[in-house]
């Protein structure tokens, strides 16, 4: 990657499914996602990949609405919450986290 656009990669991190799921499937396919991110670059000319900011966005906006509506979002004291009290877990259901990892949409990436 170029010096301008450093990668930082983080699995099991920030609203990933982390108190919900096993540690290693979910690590295994954040992987394989990633790789086929990696892969995309490598056959391309560009030195990196980053998701647009607009899928950004709608991806923070779906995911803050549904995280509001779980268990962590009820007023509880957790240390699931961010600054603002939003829960930043995986909020939906397994099938979904395994669903979203099994291939990036590529249209929702910028290549650079």
């Amino acid at each position: 990657m170029g010096s301008r656009f450093d990668a930082y990669l983080q699995f099991n991190g920030p609203s990933s499914p982390v108190g919900n799921f096993s540690l290693i499937d979910v690590a295994e396919r954040q992987w394989n996602y990633v790789a086929q991110l990696l892969d995309r670059v490598s056959s391309s000319n560009a030195s990196g990949i980053v998701a647009s900011q607009a899928a950004f966005n709608d991806y923070e906006d779906r995911r803050i609405a549904a995280a509001k509506a779980t268990i962590f979002g009820s007023g509880c004291t957790s240390w699931y919450l961010d600054q603002t009290g939003v829960p930043i877990t995986w909020p939906w259901d397994y099938d979904a986290f395994a669903k979203a990892m099994e291939k990036p949409e590529f249209d929702a990436y910028d290549m650079v």
